[in-house]
């Protein structure tokens, strides 16, 4: 009988359905008939955790790392357990009556603890298990002490935050997961059609941009034998960019001759004022809120990344494609700090907060200026430090089943003890 696996997000960033969906994407793989697994893919109906992140966002940004740094109280955790009585707790309480699972993965520290503290009150035989998206030693609320927020094992997506979980010593350590990432089928898709190859050949690359013109008209102006420039930070973060973006459009001969695609996410006020601030430059295509197919194509038609954040979904979904180095300008505080050191240490990109600074690194690795000794090494290397990250991604990945599967007895081997016992 398949053990039914229950995967959870919430609305508070593309990153973490990202990585529930990765989950999902793992769990097919290594079963593709569904015997060994029942998979349910659930978000949070929870709407007042994306208001309070969106206004800190925009207007509160150095706060975030407060907020951050909040998660390290298990009191805090213990405080919202009590606020949310009637939202995440209750809508945990019914998922659980519900669907019955036998395991439960959550990607968000607060809705994990929603659901143990849920799971505690309801007797529910269900395993409940965290997943930590960032990278670098996460906060003890990710896996904290007190037993009745705290779940029974880890799923760390990064060799230092799994050393942590590890270390904290509230779980045997065959409980807690070194788990690998699969991009989503649309960005495998596109990565296929790389093969071997670093990129697509301009053919290719007019054909695919033709492909969404009738959706995107703004798609008319790409032009496969110009560079192609992509601003990325998700649906909040992107806007951070901006300095850079405003030099690129400044810069007339530089602007002429890259497509500059920017993807605003789910942002409609600075989508807005993108189009009204690329109004009058051909080469610029501004975007909204896309899906994750047309998101991997614009990405199949990218050469480098100018970034407002590095979430572990968009770093993978740009290796999948080969778009690097990274040129990270901006990153989220308290989650993302760690984020640069490993963008670094794995030789993928280069962090650069001063926007005249990174325009000199922009024209670099579009080839309008000779690359620098460390920007030339970056663009060497990428392909194969891209090529090995994935490849390790890949093998961990196919790990996740076997690891949920020490969570729940086989229920048939279960059954058939229990009646040779009662005979």
């Amino acid at each position: 009988m398949a053990r039914k696996i229950l995967l959870m997000s919430m609305n508070v960033g593309g990153g973490h359905t990202a990585l529930r969906d990765a989950f999902a994407t793992s769990l097919q793989r290594l079963d593709p008939e569904g015997t060994r697994f029942e998979v349910m893919s659930i978000e949070s109906r929870d709407e007042a955790t994306l208001a309070f992140y969106k206004w800190v966002v925009r207007y509160l940004t150095p706060f975030q790392w407060v907020v951050h740094r909040f998660s390290d109280s298990e009191l805090v955790l213990r405080m919202m357990m009590f606020k949310e009585r009637h939202g995440l707790v209750v809508e945990a309480e019914e998922l659980l009556r519900t669907h019955q699972p036998d395991v439960v993965v959550s990607t968000h520290l607060i809705l994990t603890a929603a659901l143990v503290y849920a799971r505690n009150r309801l007797g529910s035989p269900a395993k409940v298990l965290t997943a930590i998206p960032d990278y670098g030693e996460p906060t003890s609320g990710f896996f904290p002490g007190r037993p009745s927020i705290r779940p029974d094992g880890a799923i760390a997506m990064e060799e230092v935050a799994h050393r942590a979980v590890v270390g904290f010593g509230h779980a045997p350590a065959e409980r807690i997961l070194l788990g690998g990432f699969l991009p989503r089928q649309p960005f495998e898709l596109q990565g296929a059609r790389l093969g071997d190859r670093r990129r697509l050949p301009p053919e290719e690359r007019a054909a695919l941009a033709r492909s969404l013109v009738t959706e995107f008209p703004q798609l008319e102006a790409y032009d496969a034998s110009r560079p192609t420039l992509i601003f990325l930070g998700g649906s909040a973060w992107t806007e951070k960019t901006l300095p850079v973006l405003e030099r690129v459009l400044a810069d007339r001969a530089l602007a002429d001759a890259t497509n500059l695609l920017v993807v605003a996410g789910n942002n409609p006020e600075f989508h807005a004022d993108l189009v009204r601030r690329t109004r009058g430059h051909a080469t610029a295509m501004p975007f909204g809120f896309l899906a994750p197919e047309v998101l991997a194509t614009l990405l199949a038609l990218s050469d480098v990344p100018v970034l407002g954040s590095l979430a572990p979904a968009t770093l993978h979904e740009l290796l999948e494609l080969r778009v690097g180095p990274l040129l990270l300008f901006h990153y989220i505080p308290g989650t993302e700090g760690p984020h640069v050191d490993y963008l670094h240490a794995q030789r993928l990109g280069l962090y650069e907060p001063d926007p005249d600074r990174m325009i000199h690194h922009v024209r670099e690795a579009l080839g309008h200026a000779p690359p620098s000794g460390p920007l030339r090494a970056l663009m060497d290397g990428f392909g194969p430090a891209a090529a090995a990250l994935r490849e390790a991604h890949r093998e961990r990945a196919l790990a996740l089943g076997p690891f949920l599967e020490q969570f729940v007895p086989d229920r048939e081997a279960a059954a058939a003890e229990g009646l040779r016992v009662a005979s």
